[in-house]
């Protein structure tokens, strides 16, 4: 049975940096990187993959989903119990449902690429 391509997500490397979402590719010999999105061919049953080139610091892979959305490596959320997370390549979300419910991890407060002392300042917030 062969294995499902894993979801990812990173900023355009033009100047929208815009999110994109997609299959992580690296071209390592061109030292470029890319999210790959399948589209669907006009009048045609027949897809393509779609090389959208994206900041390589930026990839982040989907770790988890739950009723508040999607989960990527970067993204600061707020556990019950332990305050604001980061999901990184360990992924803490994980090991955090190990030790709680689904329930326990909530809606992403952002995430490091956009705000990088996100933590910080969510910290700072009087309460």
């Amino acid at each position: 049975m062969p294995t499902l391509p894993i979801k990812h997500r990173a900023k355009r490397k033009d100047k929208s940096t815009e999110w994109v979402y997609g299959f992580y590719a690296e071209k390592a010999i061109m030292r470029k990187h890319f999210i790959l999105q399948e589209e669907i061919q006009p009048y045609s049953r027949e897809t393509i993959l779609k090389e959208i080139e994206v900041l390589p610091e930026t990839v982040g892979q989907l770790r988890h989903i739950n009723k508040y959305g999607e989960y990527y490596d970067g993204d600061v959320y707020y556990h019950a119990g332990y305050g604001m997370e980061t999901v990184s390549a360990i992924c803490e979300i994980q090991f955090s449902l190990a030790h709680g419910t689904d329930d326990d991890i909530c809606t992403i407060a952002g995430n490091i690429h956009d705000v990088p002392d996100i933590i910080n300042k969510v910290n700072e917030l009087p309460t």
